[in-house]
């Protein structure tokens, strides 16, 4: 075996080992996070949007009337992004 190849297995060793480090200490995502763009509206952090938390940040109420579809007063990340609800 040539230097090269060694350099070659030693490095697929070390990315190996480091990628299953890196996910032992991953953490899952916040709920917020299917929210995308408007996650930082979910100001509790729970994964919907309430309509204090809509209104809080300045946006329209009556934006939120036409998304809140179910009429439950908080938005789901289906409401809120419609596009995401569809596959």
């Amino acid at each position: 075996m040539d230097r090269p190849q060694m350099i070659g297995i030693a490095l697929g060793v070390a990315s190996t080992i480091l990628g299953a480090v890196g996910l032992a200490n991953s953490r899952p995502l916040p709920p917020s996070a299917h929210f995308g763009p408007l996650a930082r509206i979910d100001a509790n952090d729970d994964g919907r949007i309430s309509a204090a938390e809509w209104r809080a940040a300045g946006r329209n109420p009556a934006a939120f009337a036409v998304l809140d579809r179910n009429r439950d007063w908080r938005l789901s990340p289906s409401e809120a992004l419609p596009h995401r609800g569809r596959r």
